[in-house]
């Protein structure tokens, strides 16, 4: 007898599901459902979909590179796509970010980024003991061991404990009307306190994400900055949810003014359409691994490492996002956010609401709080039998729609959202 295959799903509790929509396709901002319904994607597919779900100018890129090359080992050869994509990266990286390392997600970006910072204090000055790293208590960089180690404590992270490695976590506000010192106090004691086992610091700009999209103020974020620049620790930017776009410029740094030593991306890197990641890094790190020896060498890749097909979706989305109109595009989501966060400022049934770029986020006053409460499968699935596709952080809910998404798509969503809130 066949073994019958079943799918295991992410992040979900398989024993409460019985039955799943099937999405059958997807154009703009809408997912099309086997049963003819339709749904507007609020959330841009767990923050992937850039643009639009397929995106002409990256359909036809896909298409053509499929044709050509579908996989070459990176380590020996370089294609193309790659060069195509660099070509296109050149124009909106910073002079400081030269030198790019390629990966296939959010977590193996970061994964790299925190070996290169290691292996980088070793190689160039021998400082074996610069092995730790400060992160932030809210903060999410992944699911691979490193990435979890370096994210806040929290059911993410509970069931693997005995495998993470020690980090200086640092407390922080959670909410608007928290001042610049509740994120920078406990960071400034606790740099001066490990200072000399520190490799560097690793924080999510603007806003943290899965941690419950908390947004952060600029000037708190300037002060850690400035402390870790000063101190000559490594500054790590995690932007594999904020790059392209998201907080309205295409990178959180460019809001900030100040350059990180190595910059994660992904997520919205080829518009949604296909793995990869990016950790860039400075001259100075790269250099660090320059050497006669061997050893010196960066032990890490992937199989998958430098995809053509992915780089070309890459290529095709960084190419048609310098454009005009998508920067407009953020502004009027934008607008449209803060509009409605003005109207509900201090409803009852809301401990906080925010916004940044195309993000906003509600903070609901429920009974149950946290990233387990039940409020989140509720409502959930009434927005779902609304038309619209939510998934909240437990009792936040957010919107983070792709670029294309219409006004009224937008006002639908929010809809949804204020009469739950009026209930």
């Amino acid at each position: 007898m066949k073994t019958q295959a079943k799918i295991w799903l992410p992040y979900t509790q398989m024993k409460k599901i019985k039955t799943l929509p099937e999405a059958v396709s997807a154009k703009g901002s809408i997912i099309h459902l086997k049963n003819g319904k339709e749904v507007i994607d609020a959330i841009s597919s767990w923050w992937v979909i850039a643009l639009g779900h397929c995106e002409p100018s990256i359909v036809k890129a896909v298409q053509e590179q499929a044709q050509e090359m579908d996989q070459v080992l990176f380590a020996n050869f370089h294609h193309p796509p790659a060069k195509k994509l660099l070509k296109e990266l050149q124009g909106i990286l910073p002079k400081e970010l030269p030198y790019i390392f390629f990966s296939d997600n959010g977590s193996t970006a970061v994964e790299s980024a925190l070996k290169m910072a290691i292996q980088s204090w070793k190689q160039t000055k021998g400082e074996t003991q610069r092995n730790r790293f400060i992160s932030f208590k809210n903060s999410y960089h992944g699911d691979t061991v490193g990435a979890m180690s370096v994210s806040g404590r929290n059911l993410f992270t509970h069931p693997y404990k005995e495998l993470l490695f020690s980090v200086i976590r640092v407390k922080q506000g959670t909410r608007s009307n928290d001042p610049v010192s509740a994120y920078v106090s406990d960071f400034s004691e606790k740099v001066k306190k490990y200072h000399a086992n520190l490799a560097g610091v690793i924080i999510e700009p603007f806003i943290q994400g899965a941690g419950g999209m908390i947004m952060w103020p600029k000037q708190a974020l300037k002060e850690i900055c400035s402390i870790s620049k000063k101190k000559g620790l490594y500054l790590i930017f995690d932007e594999v949810m904020t790059g392209f776009g998201r907080t309205g410029e295409l990178f959180a740094f460019q809001k900030l003014g100040m350059v990180p030593d190595l910059l994660c991306l992904s997520k919205g890197l080829t518009g949604g359409f296909l793995p990869l990641a990016l950790t860039v890094a400075n001259k100075t790190i790269y250099d660090s691994f320059l050497s006669d020896e061997k050893k010196h060498l960066f032990f890490h890749g992937h199989s998958f490492t430098g995809n053509p097909i992915s780089c070309a979706a890459a290529a095709a989305n960084i190419k048609e996002i310098k454009k005009t109109k998508w920067k407009k595009q953020w502004r009027r989501i934008e607008s449209f956010h803060q509009k409605k966060i003005q109207v509900l400022k201090g409803h009852k049934n809301l401990i906080d609401i925010r916004g940044c770029g195309t993000i906003a986020a509600m903070e609901f006053r429920v009974k149950s709080q946290g990233y387990s409460s039940s409020f989140a499968e509720e409502f959930s699935k009434k927005a779902f039998q609304k038309g619209v596709f939510l998934r909240p952080l437990g009792n936040i809910v957010y919107i983070l729609p792709p670029y294309c998404t219409s006004n009224k798509e937008l006002e639908q969503t929010w809809s949804v959202i204020e009469e739950k809130l009026n209930q």
